[in-house]
């Protein structure tokens, strides 16, 4: 895991993916109709109340939040490296935020294919200018 790199830790023994997977929760809701939680509970090494969140749609209820790294974006990542392309243009082709492409480039040990540019700090300095000539015209020197 990528945790151990960078020294966060999953909050369970599980980690973030959950305790089942989507097969054994649609078993889990098949078992539902006939067996009682403790039953089921048993069943898959689970606690009751896990169970009873399952049936009542508060665990396991839609899509996961969390959208994990592929071994086909890495892959995808490593080719943009390669061919010289920017964190910003690496993004809108693998079609994740510019911020997640650059940690999972850095966790990978990469780095953006070009060096930056005048065009990639453009922004940073009209806003800086900007709040200087705000500041300035208040009579305020930052």
């Amino acid at each position: 895991m990528d945790c151990a790199a960078h020294g966060t830790h999953p909050k369970s023994r599980f980690g973030a993916k959950g305790q089942f997977d989507p097969s054994q929760i649609d078993e889990i809701r098949e078992l539902l109709k006939t067996h009682t939680h403790r039953e089921i509970a048993e069943m898959f090494g689970a606690n009751q109340t896990t169970i009873g969140n399952i049936a009542t749609g508060r665990f396991y209820s839609g899509p996961r939040k969390i959208k994990f790294w592929t071994q086909e974006e890495d892959d995808k990542i490593r080719d943009c490296v390669k061919r010289g392309l920017s964190f910003r243009e690496m993004a809108k082709e693998i079609g994740r935020p510019e911020a997640g492409v650059t940690g999972r480039a850095y966790r990978l040990g990469l780095k953006s294919g070009r060096p930056a540019t005048r065009e990639d700090y453009s922004s940073v300095r009209r806003y800086l200018a900007e709040r200087h000539s705000l500041a300035l015209r208040q009579g305020d020197s930052r």
